[in-house]
């Protein structure tokens, strides 16, 4: 975003990455999804990106007794949007499986606070 954009209640996306931990199998996929929303600033934007993030995320017992979570890891993008029409609606979701080299123990503790997200528009 330009440094003189008015974004005063503009509309922006994110595409935001979470991954699933297993216990004892750590990171088994990830998720990421895009969100359409409006904000006040780019602050207050990356603050948005945050919280719809964190709507995914969930824990739970599976079928084998482990415990599982659904953890925010990331901020991958956030987009200023030049447009008048959309709301905070989720877009795109997707889950991959996590390659070995990618796998992070169940305990890991992720800080999508110290995202830095790339513009992809």
């Amino acid at each position: 975003m330009e440094e003189n954009e008015d974004v005063s209640r503009s509309w922006f996306s994110t595409n935001v990455r979470l991954v699933c931990l297993i216990e004892d199998q750590g990171s088994v996929r990830s998720m990421e999804c895009v969100h359409v929303f409006r904000s006040s600033g780019w602050e207050s934007a990356f603050q948005r990106a945050l919280e719809l993030g964190r709507t995914h995320e969930e824990s739970f017992v599976n079928v084998d007794g482990e415990r599982v979570k659904w953890v925010l890891a990331e901020i991958v993008s956030l987009d200023f949007l030049r447009t008048n029409e959309l709301n905070g609606a989720e877009v795109y979701s997707a889950t991959t499986d996590v390659l070995p080299e990618g796998v992070v123990p169940f305990d890991h503790y992720f800080r999508p606070e110290e995202s830095d997200p790339t513009q992809s528009v």
